[in-house]
């Protein structure tokens, strides 16, 4: 699983846009392979550890030896960690691979104490795929439904632009999970054809320097106008890009994708985030420590 930041149920699907009973809707679709465990290699996966389970979603991987294209995949597994096993057969279980979450790489999987939300990554470039609208897909690990929150929207808050704008995937970012709090965030990253509807092979891809935050259904946060007063989010959570927080807007304050973002507890009342390193193209960024309070 080289390549992959740690931060059986059978699988339906779910749109939010047309509520429907779980059990009925899961009923009516159709039954997925499971994912084939037996591969050579695997990296650049969305990953999470909720409860000693680490769960494994999407990523490369290549089946034979020197294999170059179609290795992007939506393959999604557990690693079991509550019991011990030899590194030469570890404790792998393939889940069924979902309907409908997008074959990615590079994006991130948020985690609460019961469920996944996968955010952003990077479809096909060999052979080329074409992204599909943004849409934050939820795994609700007790009941192995995936669910779909599509045309995901930002709300207004501290240090935020305007507020009903759509989220985008973006790919390469710097993500982290922070299920005390109940929110995800994700830093800078780039977009581009493989990335963004629409968005031509021929145009260079934009590297980024915003902090998208993701609050996770039933939790609330100060931050957001929306939330004020000690509100919940609803069942779509709520998101804000945060774009204007310090020198954030300046431009001694570089874009960048890769990189790493550590949350530090104890400094206030809900800690700081670290950004650490990252780079773009021909450039990178080095030896630099930047925070989000």
């Amino acid at each position: 699983m080289a390549g992959m930041g740690i931060i059986g149920a059978k699988a339906g699907l779910i749109r939010t846009s047309d509520p429907v009973d779980a059990a009925s809707a899961a009923e009516r679709l159709e039954k997925r392979v499971d994912t084939d465990t037996d591969v050579c290699t695997r990296w650049s996966a969305q990953s999470a550890l909720v409860n000693g389970t680490i769960y494994v979603y999407g990523g490369h991987s290549t089946t034979e030896p020197g294999q170059k294209n179609n290795t992007w995949s939506n393959d999604f597994f557990t690693v079991d960690l509550t019991k011990s096993w030899d590194i030469s057969a570890p404790s792998i279980k393939g889940l069924p691979q979902p309907s409908g979450p997008p074959a990615v790489a590079n994006g991130y999987l948020w985690n609460s104490h019961d469920s996944l939300y996968l955010y952003g990554g990077i479809v096909s470039d060999s052979p080329p795929a074409q992204p599909d609208p943004y849409s934050l897909w939820e795994y609700q690990i007790k009941s192995g439904q995936w669910v779909e929150h599509s045309d995901p929207k930002t709300s207004m808050g501290n240090n935020t632009e305007p507020g009903n704008q759509p989220v985008q995937q973006t790919g390469e970012g710097a993500g982290i999970s922070i299920p005390e709090l109940g929110r995800g965030y994700y830093f800078a990253g780039h977009l581009d054809a493989f990335t963004t509807p629409g968005w031509s092979v021929q145009t260079p891809r934009i590297y980024l320097k915003s902090l998208v935050e993701f609050t996770f259904p039933g939790y609330s946060n100060d931050g957001v106008e929306s939330l004020a007063g000690g509100k919940t989010a609803g069942s779509d959570g709520v998101w804000r890009n945060v774009t204007r927080g310090g020198i954030q807007d300046q431009a001694k304050f570089p874009s960048r994708a890769d990189g790493a973002l550590v949350h530090v507890p104890g400094f206030g009342a809900q800690g700081i985030l670290l950004s650490i390193g990252g780079g773009q193209e021909s450039s990178y960024v080095s030896g630099i420590f930047q925070a989000f309070r």
